[in-house]
């Protein structure tokens, strides 16, 4: 019987296993079959809009994207029936979104599938609508304030906001 470990991991967008004969040795033949190829990284150029989720929302530019590149703060919760009162559970709900479209939610990589531009109407700033999945999104706004559904199906909003 084999003690090799096997390990995974991820080395210039292709999945590679390597054996390893360390933790009680292990003598046995073993081969490697299984090479994944992992999905395309997001970058700037692969972002669209998915106009189905946001009515108006355009494929951002470049000049867009770079614009809202930065790291929104945030804190996750709960709203009442009425959405008259918040209750935060977590006041950690940091977004960070690069130019190059890699975003992170509180240091976890999330892939995003669409994002869309919006313009607000009257005068009121402009949107960048981020989706990740069919339920995950988050809306970053112009003058840094930050709105949305977490992974963990909470509401994540501005400190206060």
């Amino acid at each position: 019987m084999n003690k090799g470990l096997k390990c995974v991991g991820v080395l210039g967008g292709v999945l590679s296993v390597a054996l390893l004969a360390a933790c009680g040795g292990g003598d046995d033949a073993v081969a490697v079959t299984d090479v994944v190829t992992a999905p395309a990284p997001v970058t700037a150029a692969s972002l669209t809009c998915d106009t189905t989720k946001v009515l108006g929302g355009t494929t951002p530019t470049a000049a867009q994207l770079t614009a809202f590149a930065k790291t929104y703060q945030g804190e996750e919760g709960t709203y009442s029936e009425d959405f008259s009162s918040f209750t935060v559970t977590d006041p950690d709900a940091d977004v960070s979104f690069s130019a190059d479209g890699a975003t992170t939610y509180n240091g976890s990589s999330l892939a995003v599938t669409s994002a869309c531009h919006e313009v607000l109407p009257g005068g009121a700033g402009e949107m960048l609508v981020l989706y990740v999945g069919s339920n995950v999104h988050f809306d970053l706004f112009s003058d840094g304030a930050l709105a949305g559904i977490a992974p963990s199906g909470k509401a994540v909003r501005s400190p206060g906001g």
